[in-house]
């Protein structure tokens, strides 16, 4: 079965995860170190 209508919109979706996913590791890291 394929869920992606598009391999384009995966690709955005992904990058946009891998981003919040990112910023959430660092807002971690900085809220340990202070």
């Amino acid at each position: 079965m394929h869920l992606w209508p598009s391999a384009a919109l995966r690709d955005s979706f992904k990058v946009s995860y891998l981003k919040k996913l990112e910023w959430n590791l660092h807002r971690m890291n900085s809220e340990k170190r202070s």
